[in-house]
């Protein structure tokens, strides 16, 4: 089976070669590094020096929450689609790391063929805008606040302007429901080519994503889960993110103190990943986990 790994990327040259060797068989790698980024033609001459990187686009200027997020992805699923005959498509960031070895992860896939790996709930929900549309009824325009003294800050003063004077945008009404949904996945060859066919055919939704807060969230999962079998669904990406506020950022940024949660299910990748915390971290993924052989965690931790 084949897999083509998409990675947004938008920093730490270093650290993303070091992740797309980690895909050396049965792998296309795809990799978007944002625009705004400066990037030196040796470094991305070494990216591409790897066999399995078959592309390195920098298309997007992207901007957190903003709908260049998904811009980017959905360009990187096409671009994928078209120049690789991968079973499997999995997105990833350029701050994931890998932590299973590459024939674990290989297998893993050949063991759970045709299922969709999309973590994702019914809108709406309590654990989502608090139980709101809110992300979909104002605008957000996060691909405008470069420039701006506090960027989220400013963001935040015209959703509360909006707020004032009422106005609000139409919910959605391309399906009868609307999921919410992690942006990262792991989806089969038919859901990828479902998806851009739709996108295509019918661009309405796509076009309703604009300034919203964190398209990516909703639109992946709202088109694939209506269109697509549910029973070959799950509603897990398997990645390890820590939802808490640790190391200076929500989700955590990973350090050694994590490295124990990375045994306690069947996660494929970690995130984050940063700079210098993670780096130990790294290295003892790479010696423990990341070679083939079983490893284990005791009652007390060790």
């Amino acid at each position: 089976m084949k897999h083509a790994i998409l990675i947004l990327a938008h920093k730490n040259i270093g650290q993303l070669c070091r992740l797309a060797g980690y895909f050396e068989k049965d792998c296309d790698v795809f990799i978007h590094i944002d625009k705004k980024q400066p990037v030196t033609r040796e470094e991305e001459e070494k990216l591409r020096s790897y066999k399995q990187v078959k592309a390195v686009s920098r298309e997007y200027d992207v901007n957190w929450g903003g709908t260049s997020v998904l811009e980017s992805e959905m360009h990187l699923l096409r671009m994928a689609v078209q120049r690789s005959d991968a079973d499997y498509f999995h997105l990833i960031s350029g701050q994931d790391y890998p932590t299973r070895p590459l024939d674990y992860f290989l297998e893993f896939f050949d063991r759970n063929a045709g299922k969709e790996y999309i973590g994702y709930l019914h809108l709406p929900h309590p654990n989502w805008e608090d139980n709101t549309f809110r992300r979909l009824q104002y605008y957000y325009p996060y691909d405008y606040a470069a420039g701006k003294r506090n960027p989220r800050g400013w963001v935040r003063e015209q959703v509360r302007q909006q707020q004032a004077k009422r106005a609000k945008r139409p919910i959605p009404d391309e399906f009868d429901h609307l999921y919410g949904s992690s942006q990262w996945w792991s989806i089969t060859r038919k859901a990828a080519i479902t998806l851009l066919d739709y996108t295509d055919r019918f661009p309405s939704l796509y076009g309703r994503m604009w300034m919203t807060f964190a398209p990516e969230e909703c639109y992946v999962a709202t088109v694939l889960v209506n269109l697509m079998d549910k029973e070959d669904i799950v509603p897990w990406n398997h990645r390890f993110i820590r939802w808490k506020h640790e190391n200076g950022n929500r989700p955590a940024n990973l350090g050694c103190e994590h490295f124990r949660y990375l045994l306690e299910d069947e996660y494929l990748f970690a995130r984050k990943i940063e700079q210098p915390c993670s780096t130990v971290l790294l290295d003892r993924i790479d010696r423990y986990l990341l070679q083939d052989r079983e490893i284990g965690l005791t009652k007390t931790g060790s």
